[in-house]
């Protein structure tokens, strides 16, 4: 069923209320009312605020479609989005947008803080904890495709990659061919620091699919001395 919800827009013949059906809405610079309504008569299941879009438009129809009222802030103006957090039950951030307590203080009805990906460092925790906000991310995200770009970057240094590529272009790699130092990944040492979501994926990558000896430095940043 289609959501429907009005928010209230100043043109230049004077303010007007504009029905709104459920698909995502870009705006900034005006302070929409918390008058949602659903066609049956009910109320929205509220307002979710994403502050830049998310990476892939069906999460914005997927949270229309539930009911929610959502709004999106594509800006790094940290006032526009204060000004639609009002009513909001919900914040999506993308890094690297910092959500800070003078933007949690907007939020009157905020219960939760969701980030992008697996870092919290962009949201102010003590502050949401204060204010009962949770703060939530999204562990293992980003794992296969950075993984993957982290070894395509090793194999095209291996290769000569990006000047194999140029020589090509210019007409320099045949008669330069001899003088590559081009080597192999397949069975070589590699060593990895960290080994989280991503880390431990590289190095599962690089033990089954190359045959490598992985050697990975864990280390918490309590225990870590400078240096």
């Amino acid at each position: 069923m289609a959501t429907r919800a009005w928010e209230w827009r100043r043109f230049a013949s004077g303010p007007v209320w504009t029905e709104v059906r459920s698909t995502p809405r870009i705006y900034s610079g005006y302070h929409p009312e918390p008058a949602k309504q659903q066609e049956n008569g009910s109320m929205a299941e509220g307002k979710v605020v994403l502050w830049r879009p998310m990476y892939h438009p069906q999460g914005h129809r997927m949270l229309a479609e539930a009911g929610f009222d959502v709004v999106i802030v594509d800006s790094a103006n940290a006032d526009e989005i204060k000004q639609v957090l009002y009513g909001a039950r919900a914040l999506w951030v993308r890094t690297p947008e910092r959500v800070t307590a003078e933007i949690l203080n907007s939020g009157n009805e905020l219960v939760v803080v969701s980030t992008s990906g697996f870092g919290t460092d962009n949201i102010d925790i003590p502050a949401a904890t204060e204010r009962g906000i949770l703060v939530v991310n999204h562990q293992g995200f980003g794992r296969v495709p950075v993984s993957e770009h982290t070894i395509m970057m090793m194999l095209a240094a291996a290769k000569q990659l990006v000047w194999g590529d140029r020589g090509v272009r210019d007409g320099s790699a045949w008669s330069n061919r001899s003088g590559l130092q081009i080597s192999e990944l397949e069975g070589k040492t590699v060593g990895v620091i960290g080994l989280g979501y991503i880390g431990s994926e590289i190095a599962r990558k690089l033990k089954y699919g190359f045959n490598c000896r992985v050697l990975a430095s864990v280390c918490q940043p309590k225990n870590c001395s400078p240096g």
